[in-house]
C-alpha cells in the first residue's frame, strides 16, 4: 500500500478523466478548476469528490462525480459558491445521460488503472494537457482553507509535476498542495 500522500493528485486525475468524457460524449471543451471542479464558459458544470479510505491491506479511493444535467441553470438553487451552468445550457440541447455516464465510467476506469499502476507519474506525462485545461492561469487567485482563511495568494502559473498549484507571489513561486481556489477580487 502507498502512503496517503501518493493519492493527493487523484482528484486532478479524476477531473481530467471527466473532462475527457465530456469532450467525447458531448463535444464540449471544459476547464479544470484545481483540483476538482469542471468549468464550462467560466461557470461550474461538474464537481468531483475523492475520499481515501485506509484499510489494513489496501487503500480504497471513493470518487463521486456530479454533473449538472438536462435542466436550465436557472433551476439551480441560489446562492452558489460559483456561477453554475448545466449541460442543457452549454450544449443547447438535452444530452443522452446514459452515454455520458458510460463515457465517464470508461475514462475514470482508464485513469484509475494508469494511476494504480504508475501513481502520480501519469500527471507528469500529461502535464502539458492538464496545463492547457487549467482554469484561471495568469489570473490573481487566492487559495483558502475550508473556513475561508487565505493560505496563499498570487498569480496562477500552472501545475508542478505532482499536481500542486504554482502561484507567483512577488518574486517567489509557491507550490500549494491543498485548499479551495478562488479568483481574487480586485482591490
Amino acid at each position: 500500500a502507498q502512503p496517503p500522500a501518493h493519492y493527493q493528485p487523484l482528484a486532478l486525475a479524476a477531473g481530467s478523466a471527466v473532462a475527457d468524457a465530456l469532450a467525447k460524449a458531448c463535444g464540449i471543451a471544459v476547464k479544470i478548476k484545481w483540483p476538482n471542479d469542471i468549468f464550462a464558459n467560466n461557470h461550474k458544470l461538474a464537481g468531483i469528490l475523492c475520499q481515501l479510505e485506509l484499510f489494513e491491506f489496501s487503500p480504497v479511493a471513493l470518487i463521486g462525480v456530479g454533473i449538472n444535467g438536462n435542466y436550465p441553470a436557472a433551476a439551480l438553487p441560489a446562492p452558489l459558491a460559483y456561477p453554475a451552468t448545466t449541460l442543457l445550457d452549454v450544449c443547447g440541447m438535452a444530452i443522452d445521460l446514459d452515454i455520458l455516464a458510460g463515457a465517464v465510467a470508461d475514462e475514470l476506469a482508464a485513469a484509475l488503472q494508469t494511476f494504480d499502476a504508475a501513481g502520480p507519474l501519469p500527471l507528469t506525462l500529461s502535464l502539458p494537457r492538464l496545463q492547457a485545461r487549467l482554469a484561471w492561469v495568469g489570473q490573481a487567485v487566492v487559495c483558502t482553507d475550508p473556513a475561508g482563511t487565505p493560505l496563499a495568494r498570487g498569480t496562477l502559473l500552472g501545475l508542478d509535476p505532482a499536481g500542486q498549484l504554482l502561484l507567483q507571489d512577488g518574486p517567489a513561486v509557491r507550490a500549494v498542495a491543498v485548499g479551495e481556489l478562488r479568483l481574487r477580487p480586485e482591490p
